[in-house]
């Protein structure tokens, strides 16, 4: 059975005519062809719409007679319509630039990863610049074949010389990209000589015009990654080697080279960047929502700023200020004017006088009341670690305080009160003291609450009763 079925193959496809003389059996009639140059054109169109005569259309329609009618009766139809067997069915290989959107996704998910991971997008950009070389080897290593392919692989053809008529699909494919990659990159593999075709040379000089500028892409995009690579780090050691100039040259001691380095890498962590710049180029809903991310919650915590209008605590928060202070740097020196507070974000503080000591850590914040009174320092505070802090000017502090008038008297009414509470306390510490003597202990933690309210509310009550008439 499997004899008579290779029988009937072989008398099916013998029976198939060849392409010969083809032109001389089918022609369009000379008498119906428009004069005119517009109806010349506009015939010649609609023939690129009709079936194409080649062996799968000669295999389709069984014989040439049939293939002529076929023709014959589109043109009857008179209607635009691309036939299957078109030529114009070649457009259809656009859709292979689908295949460009691969890149595009490495390039988004090289986007959506986390900034840190510089690893892993170094990774995708390698990634994504041979996925752009493959598809370039991939178009040229098919039209390589599809060329001699439309023309039934004329005798001259690089297919025929390489034996691949009967060959697998892969095995052409493989022979076609190492056909197109020998031309891109300029090598002698893969061509036995110089083409002999017209078609085949046209071929040929695209494939090592593509080559040259898939070259040239490469080598700026290498020179692009390796630049580009890590860019904060490097602006960061461009920055600290100006830095040592500066300190070369100023003769700076030792200790206090060692204390600037500690203070950028504190402050930077090894990588450039102005915030200022950054935070100035965003929208001012983006720049609130991130100012509420990191400080939102150390507002709330003061008794002046909690529970207060959403509006005021945005505008507070477009005035902070970060700042970093390392181990034992002194943040604000007794009997200095004071003139802004801060919240500390991370790290732990010192407040101290003569008597009196107290350490603050995260969430915690000092130096309050220089907001409503510019008055000096009672109390020294020194970071007892490297301090991540904000600040607040007491100009800027005003600034948001005109705008908002009822604010400022519910805020003078709360520091009233605190100071009526520590000054009450100070009243039952003395009495408590007066009834027993003994008490030394409690007397001493009196005087420093005493000394800590001082410091922290140095202002005259008139002026607060005056601003809240």
């Amino acid at each position: 059975m499997g004899t008579d079925t290779n029988l009937q193959e072989t008398a099916r496809v013998s029976n198939i005519p060849t392409t010969e003389n083809v032109d001389d059996d089918i022609k369009v009639d000379i008498e119906n062809e428009p004069t005119s140059i517009f109806g010349r054109a506009k015939y010649a169109l609609f023939d690129l719409l009709l079936p194409q005569f080649n062996k799968q259309s000669l295999f389709i329609f069984g014989s040439e007679k049939a293939f002529k009618k076929e023709c014959d009766r589109q043109r009857q139809i008179g209607k635009w319509i691309i036939h299957p067997l078109s030529p114009v069915r070649i457009l259809s290989l656009i859709r292979l630039l689908r295949v460009s959107r691969l890149v595009r996704f490495f390039s988004e998910f090289e986007q959506m990863t986390n900034a840190n991971l510089e690893g892993l997008r170094m990774f995708f950009r390698i990634l994504s610049l041979f996925m752009m070389m493959f598809i370039l080897c991939h178009w040229n290593g098919c039209i390589q074949y599809f060329v001699p392919l439309l023309g039934d692989f004329p005798s001259e053809c690089w297919v025929r010389r390489e034996n691949l008529m009967n060959a697998t699909t892969g095995e052409k494919y493989t022979f076609g990209i190492f056909r197109a990659l020998s031309h891109m990159i300029g090598i002698s593999y893969g061509a036995e000589g110089p083409p002999t075709d017209e078609v085949e040379l046209w071929i040929v000089m695209t494939s090592m015009v593509s080559g040259a500028l898939m070259y040239t892409v490469m080598v700026a995009n290498a020179a692009a990654m390796m630049t580009n690579v890590d860019a904060p780090s490097k602006l960061y050691k461009n920055k600290l080697n100006h830095l040592e100039d500066y300190m070369c040259f100023r003769k700076l001691p030792k200790p206090l080279r060692a204390r600037i380095n500690d203070y950028y890498q504190a402050r930077y962590g090894g990588k450039w960047f102005d915030e200022k710049e950054i935070l100035s180029l965003l929208s001012k809903s983006l720049k609130e929502e991130i100012l509420n991310v990191l400080c939102a919650s150390m507002l709330e915590s003061t008794p002046m700023f909690k529970d207060r209008d959403p509006s005021f605590i945005n505008a507070i928060l477009l005035h902070l200020r970060y700042e970093v202070f390392l181990e034992g740097d002194v943040i604000v020196r007794q009997f200095a004017p004071g003139d802004r507070m801060f919240f500390i974000e991370h790290g732990q503080v010192l407040v101290a006088t003569d008597s009196f000591r107290k350490e603050l850590c995260d969430g915690d914040y000092f130096g309050e009341v220089c907001l409503l009174t510019k008055g000096k320092r009672v109390a020294s505070v020194t970071a007892l670690s490297t301090c991540h802090l904000f600040s607040l000017s007491v100009d800027n502090f005003n600034v948001v305080l005109t705008c908002f008038p009822d604010v400022r008297k519910a805020i003078m009414c709360t520091a009233l009160e605190r100071q009526k509470d520590l000054l009450d306390a100070k009243i039952g510490a003395q009495g408590a003291q007066t009834q027993n003597p003994t008490t030394s202990g409690l007397n001493d933690y009196t005087e420093s609450l005493e000394e800590a309210s001082d410091a922290d509310y140095d202002f005259e009550l008139d002026d607060i009763l005056d601003g809240t008439k």
